[in-house]
């Protein structure tokens, strides 16, 4: 496969309105048929190339997706202790009242 083909015909159909619009007619999931149109193009790689490529992009995406919700449920376990949540109380707290602000 070529790399640079699959990174060139990328970059066309994200330039090229008509030609995205016919990789969508031929629907995205059918590898194929995108791979027979890139050829018509002269762009060189096939099927199993371009599978490859979405399969490892589908592969980084989960993994990026999965590393966000593990931040989020991370952070929203550490919201639930009930130290942070005083600790939220008092700073609060502590803004809403000069004087306590002052002691402080």
């Amino acid at each position: 496969m070529s790399v640079e083909d699959l990174n060139r015909f990328m970059q066309f159909l994200a330039e090229n309105e008509e030609a995205a619009n016919k990789v969508k007619e031929v629907g995205v999931e059918n590898l194929e048929a995108i791979a027979a149109y890139a050829r018509e193009l002269g762009y060189e790689f096939d099927r199993r190339e371009l599978e490859e490529v979405m399969n490892k992009v589908t592969e980084l995406y989960g993994a990026r997706i999965k590393k966000n919700l593990e931040k989020a449920a991370a952070a929203a376990d550490k919201e639930q202790r009930p130290g942070m949540r005083n600790l939220h109380r008092f700073v609060q707290l502590v803004g809403e009242n000069a004087e306590i602000a002052k002691k402080v």
